[in-house]
């Protein structure tokens, strides 16, 4: 990364189209900073800022051999982040109005299961996943909660995987018999 430093801002983009990950390290620690600065003026938030930046700066890369820059790099990705700040505000905005207009109609944005409910339903698996055995408790966690494989599962606990399909499926009849869980399956 050392040469790429020396390096002009045009050669950087050619090699950014050869997918030359250094070579976008380098614009990025170049301009990275300036662009923040210059998207906090459109952005009121400082995340929200540099997220764009770095969107657009990534956006060289997947655009490879189709990036054409025909004015300098620098005004290229200043107008680059300008206009990703506002067409976001433009969408945030419209958004909100539409929210505005519509939301008096609409009575409930929450979906079928409110918070309480999700809560209810995990507080109730928690307990039912408590209540089994640990072989079988570690075999379910690993399987559904972690998404190991079978064999991954069954090297972890030691046992055939034979053995981890009897577990997962006792286990399931077990959790499937306690009545907080009756409406979750």
């Amino acid at each position: 990364m050392q040469q790429n430093e020396h390096v002009n801002d045009l050669q950087l983009i050619e090699q950014i189209k050869n997918r030359d990950i250094q070579a976008l390290a380098v614009l990025y620690t170049r301009y990275h900073k300036p662009l923040v600065i210059m998207a906090r003026t459109l952005s009121p938030n400082k995340d929200e800022a540099s997220d764009i930046v770095t969107e657009v700066l990534l956006s060289l890369l997947k655009r490879g051999k189709r990036l054409k820059i025909k004015t300098s790099v620098k005004t290229y990705l200043y107008k680059a982040v300008r206009y990703r700040c506002i067409t976001m505000y433009a969408l945030t905005n419209r958004e909100d109005d539409l929210l505005k207009e519509y939301g008096k109609h609409l009575t409930d944005y929450e979906p079928a299961l409110n918070r309480m409910e999700v809560a209810e339903i995990h507080q109730a698996l928690q307990t039912a996943l408590n209540s089994l055995p640990a072989q079988m408790k570690k075999a379910i966690e690993l399987s559904y909660l972690q998404e190991k494989g079978k064999q991954e599962v069954a090297t972890a606990l030691g046992i055939e995987p034979s053995t981890l399909t009897k577990y997962i499926k006792e286990a399931l009849t077990r959790l499937r018999q306690i009545p907080g869980l009756k409406n979750f399956y």
